[in-house]
């Protein structure tokens, strides 16, 4: 793991996002065609970057690799609630934000942000490893995660299957029995998959960057809880995952993986279940700038480390 290459492909990475931002505010991207890119994102872009990084056949990971990124990640979101109620506590998160805070803290964004970085760092292969990690999300997502969000408000909460079926968690789940199955797709297919999922990254950071500019900056940065909250769950929360898994975990690329997607900033979907559930839109938005661009420097600070 070369540092200055990280550190050089984040900055291209915080630069595609700064185009982004100048593009909806000169108006080639607006709210409308921002929407529209997000579903092509979501429903065309990453199930093929996800199907294009096992496409191949040549997948360089053992069966126990993708087992052991399944049970880290079922483990990650079963512990990451409790660490988040603790990190409300010591910050003291009023009674009306507190479900918000938690829902933050365990739904990082592995789709959006979570890919790009992993590929940037690990290479197109690992896109695959990611995947599964948010697969995992997406299971806990729209099932522990609207009892986080809705858990002081008494509302009546169901869990509905079709929220988590989607183009995304469809892929993830057919590249895994293409792995497991060692099945090699024909090139002109692979090539299709890795073509269309190359648009993904860019892309991706795009949409972050034109979100960002929908936020008032001065308003944003008078959030103050959210400057400690980031560093706790962007530095010392890895950090101390860090610690406590780097004896059990031999494999340096598992380990790796499990620290970036730790830290990761907060997940778009923070906004939508705010915004679905009656929370607080405004302060999910400001806490995913916040961290989105605080992860331009945490993530190379984590990657030296590792």
């Amino acid at each position: 793991m070369n540092i200055s290459n990280i550190i050089m492909q984040m900055i291209e990475l915080f630069l595609i996002m700064g185009a982004g931002y100048i593009c909806y505010k000169v108006k080639y991207i607006d709210i409308r065609s921002a929407k529209r890119m997000n579903i092509l994102l979501l429903n065309v872009t990453t199930p093929c970057l996800i199907l294009g990084s096992v496409s191949s056949g040549e997948v360089p990971y053992k069966n126990s690799t993708i087992f052991t990124i399944l049970l880290i990640a079922f483990l990650m979101y079963l512990i990451l609630p409790f660490i988040a109620f603790i990190l409300n506590k010591v910050l003291k998160v009023e009674k009306e934000n507190f479900g918000l805070y938690l829902f933050m803290t365990v739904f990082s964004n592995i789709g959006f942000m979570g890919y790009p970085v992993v590929k940037t760092i690990f290479g197109d292969n690992a896109v695959f490893l990611c995947s599964l990690f948010n697969m995992v999300f997406g299971l806990f997502a729209y099932s522990l995660g609207i009892y986080l969000f809705n858990m002081d408000k008494g509302k009546n909460l169901k869990f509905e299957i079709k929220e988590i079926i989607n183009p995304a968690m469809i892929a993830s789940i057919l590249a895994l029995f293409i792995f497991l199955l060692n099945v090699k797709l024909p090139t002109i297919i692979s090539n299709t998959f890795i073509s269309i999922g190359s648009i993904t990254s860019p892309l991706a950071m795009m949409l972050i960057g034109s979100s960002l500019a929908t936020m008032p900056i001065k308003e944003i940065f008078k959030e103050y809880k959210l400057y400690p909250y980031t560093l706790i769950k962007q530095i010392i929360i890895p950090l101390l995952a860090l610690i406590i898994l780097k004896p059990i975990l031999t494999d340096p690329l598992i380990l790796g993986i499990t620290i970036v997607v730790l830290a990761m900033p907060i997940g778009n979907i923070s906004n939508i279940f705010a915004n679905r559930f009656d929370g607080n839109y405004k302060l999910a938005s400001k806490g995913i700038f916040i961290t989105t661009i605080c992860s331009f420097i945490t993530i190379p600070i984590l990657c030296y480390i590792l």
